[in-house]
């Protein structure tokens, strides 16, 4: 990262995972990386500044090691006037001439705190490209399962279903540790019920695959279960279930509001 005006570079180098860990991990799929300085909370209620740069992929990835020889050099960022927060690295299916409201799940993703020093991404392996699959989702109505117990009740305002993932950020304490990383599939229904395209569940690390939903008044979030693991209250065995939380239930958050760093 450059930090300007004769202020010394931030300089980002990366982890790359035990190659005895992703023999069976596959990075055909991933189209362009992504890295994003993130600036420290102002402070005065405004969002924290994000500076991001996006390279393609100039030939598939087979190994982690590509992502290393392919990406080295490519990226160098301006550090946020308030100074730097941390870094994020993603590796998504898609290009970076895609549209910017398009999103993607992170085949990998990396992250570190800002130190004003040398800052170390530790990649980490997130969905294979090999496997992607479907799954029928279902939204249950707690409130309403309080009042019937003896029903299975649906929302009953219209709801988006989300494909995602829940992964850590890897950004040290001064923020937010996990985050639900939207993925690239969605749909709307008027029954709380769709089917969305994601991945197989993940059974080794700290991510899991997860849905989400938004209604009108209620919202709510659940990673996918291994197959052997009970569904939920209402759901099928073939359907994963999100559980309704009232959006007047959920506190109120506050919005959170140039050196250069260079990989």
């Amino acid at each position: 990262m450059q930090a300007g005006c004769a202020q010394p570079m931030i300089e980002m180098s990366l982890q790359l995972p035990d190659p005895g860990d992703t023999t069976n991990f596959d990075l055909s799929c991933v189209g362009a990386a992504k890295v994003e300085a993130i600036g420290s909370d102002p402070g005065d209620g405004r969002q924290a500044q994000v500076i991001d740069q996006c390279v393609d992929v100039s030939m598939p990835l087979r190994s982690f090691a590509d992502i290393q020889t392919q990406f080295r050099g490519k990226f160098a960022l301006d550090v946020p006037d308030s100074g730097l927060a941390g870094v994020q690295l993603r590796g998504v299916s898609g290009r970076c001439s895609d549209p910017a409201s398009s999103t993607y799940d992170s085949i990998f993703y990396g992250g570190a705190p800002g130190n004003g020093k040398r800052m170390v991404i530790a990649v980490t392996p997130g969905v294979s490209c090999n496997t992607a699959q479907s799954y029928k989702v279902r939204v249950l109505d707690l409130l309403a399962l309080y009042a019937s117990p003896n029903s299975c009740p649906l929302p009953s305002d219209a709801v988006s279903l989300f494909a995602g993932a829940i992964r850590p950020r890897m950004l040290g304490d001064k923020l937010p540790r996990t985050m639900f990383e939207f993925g690239a599939s969605s749909t709307q229904t008027t029954t709380g019920t769709g089917v969305l395209q994601s991945y197989k569940p993940v059974t080794t690390g700290p991510s899991c695959i997860a849905f989400s939903y938004r209604g009108v008044t209620s919202i709510g979030l659940a990673c996918v279960n291994p197959a052997n693991e009970a569904r939920g209250l209402c759901g099928a065995a073939d359907e994963t279930e999100i559980v309704s939380v009232p959006l007047s239930a959920l506190p109120r958050s506050r919005p959170r509001p140039r050196r250069t760093a260079r990989w």
